[in-house]
């Protein structure tokens, strides 16, 4: 039981979740409203970060609600479309995410039809995933086409399709509905991420980070700050936990067993220490009594 689950573990951690996971850096800043509720002040204090982060040659990017962290909203999933269709799919688990428009390069997902967000966007632009454009749009091509998750949602046009990624790591067992939102200032957003890629020291660039971000406001809390291949560790601690377990109760009753089969055998050649020792005078060879002892064994 140990070993096939060694071997579903190997199997967990190969999966691909969808985007780079080795030179990121992610720190999530929530803002207080306190301080930073008049309009466009969040996103002013995220830009000045990115312009110091970028300072350093790296690359930086602002998301609200992305990226990857382990779920979307369960709900009632009855959409309409341009072309007149109503889209029941019944609860389905939908993630939404606010991004900036180098998200997708940033962080390596690709963009399978379309573009990415540009500056003449209209405010209804959205990114779909996949798994989207098929349930909504079948085999067809979804740029152009506008729909509605329910009859009081806004229109939204689709200006390009993303491929899945596995927001709850890769013990997500199925991909989940996805869109993106451009970044615009006037979105109302008091929680961001702030994502980094960071070629070499993803973890020196999470320090490094959080000291910029405390240069710009030293009361500001940070509610996380991690590198994605961290972040995708803690999605899998379960199994891992679960893998350790298993392998120390297997590796005791292995154990167990060992000494058991010794005293045996100890006890056996004990027993037979005469008989031995006539096949030994007789003419055995210490590679055949080995052979007998071990075999019975």
């Amino acid at each position: 039981g140990s070993g096939l689950l060694l071997r579903s573990f190997g199997k967990l951690i190969a999966v691909d979740p969808g985007f780079d996971v080795e030179h990121i850096a992610v720190v999530d800043v929530p803002l207080p409203s306190n301080r930073y509720g008049a309009p466009g002040a969040d996103l002013a204090f995220m830009r000045e970060l990115e312009r110091k982060v970028e300072r350093m040659g790296l690359r930086a990017v602002i998301t609200s609600g992305a990226p990857p962290r382990g779920g979307g909203i369960w709900f009632e999933v009855k959409a309409n479309t341009d072309d007149g269709r109503t889209i029941d799919l019944g609860q389905e688990e939908v993630s939404y995410s606010i991004v900036d428009a180098d998200y997708f390069s940033v962080l390596e997902i690709e963009i399978v039809d379309g573009r990415t967000f540009g500056a003449g966007d209209p405010v209804d632009a959205v990114i779909i995933n996949t798994l989207m454009a098929k349930r909504f749009f079948g085999d067809g091509s979804p740029l152009g086409h506008r729909f509605r998750m329910d009859e009081r949602s806004p229109w939204m046009t689709v200006v390009g399709v993303a491929e899945d990624v596995k927001h709850s790591g890769p013990s997500e067992t199925r991909n989940e509905m996805e869109y993106y939102r451009p970044l615009v200032p006037t979105t109302p957003i008091l929680y961001f991420s702030f994502v980094v890629r960071a070629p070499e020291h993803p973890g020196a660039v999470v320090q490094m980070v959080k000291q910029k971000v405390w240069e710009l406001d030293p009361k500001l809390p940070i509610s996380a700050a991690a590198t994605m291949t961290e972040r995708l560790r803690e999605s899998i601690a379960r199994p891992r936990f679960y893998l350790t377990l298993s392998s120390a109760f297997a590796g005791l009753g292995a154990l167990l067993g060992a000494i058991g089969v010794y005293g045996i055998a100890a006890y056996w050649v004990t027993r037979r220490r005469r008989e031995i020792a006539i096949r030994v005078a007789l003419g055995a060879s210490r590679p055949t009594v080995m052979s007998m002892v071990i075999g019975r064994g």
